[in-house]
């Protein structure tokens, strides 16, 4: 897998300094991104543009359809071997997406997505011991531990009705730490600030 990607301060700065930008609404910024992942849902610049200026919040009513589509079309553990800092900074995007589009269809794929890249990342460090790697190796994989419970937070708090988010978010770290065992140095201490914070009934599940 690679680790490279583009240099987000560099698209960000062109998307809004650009000469053609101050002649362009943001939300004719928002539909070119649009378009373009539209014709290729791995195109890096639009998602960060749109991770950028959006993050967590709704974009406009008329692309949410076609968003809606473009996630469902994208393979994400394709992306993520090929590239895992594109990959995470796609799927971060798309995930923090999932709250405004309320689609439970949706939400179920992108959970299959993240399994699927946990899966991925299994079968890359296979017999890796991570005793073996550096300090900067380790940091790697924290960061990506990182990100996956982060993916996991997204997709739970998209789960309808509300009060399962808890349940759900259990659900999707157990699955990712059975498909890929690194995970758990990283989710153990998350486990526990958990069950000392949360109410009994939630902490239970834990």
């Amino acid at each position: 897998m690679c680790y490279g990607c583009p240099n987000l301060d560099f698209l960000i700065c062109y998307a809004y300094w650009s000469e053609n930008f101050t002649y362009l609404s943001l939300q004719a910024l928002v539909e070119m991104q649009i378009n373009q992942l539209a014709k290729a849902p791995d195109n890096f610049a639009p998602w960060g543009i749109l991770r950028e200026v959006f993050a967590d919040l709704s974009l406009y009513e008329n692309v949410t359809d076609r968003l809606t589509s473009i996630i469902f079309h994208t393979d994400f553990a394709t992306l993520w071997e090929r590239d895992v800092k594109s990959g995470m900074l796609i799927t971060e995007t798309a995930s923090l997406q999932l709250i405004n589009l309320n689609n439970e269809e949706l939400r179920l794929y992108l959970k299959t997505q993240v399994i699927k890249i946990a899966q991925l990342l299994a079968r890359s460090f296979d017999g890796v011991n991570p005793n073996s790697l550096n300090q900067e190796e380790n940091k790697d994989l924290d960061r990506i531990s990182d990100f996956l419970i982060e993916f996991a937070r997204n997709i739970a708090l998209a789960v309808q009705p509300p009060h399962d988010v808890v349940e759900e978010f259990v659900d999707i770290l157990t699955q990712l730490i059975e498909t890929w065992n690194f995970m758990t140095r990283i989710c153990k201490p998350l486990a526990q600030i958990l069950i000392e914070e949360l109410p009994i009934a939630q902490a239970q599940k834990f």
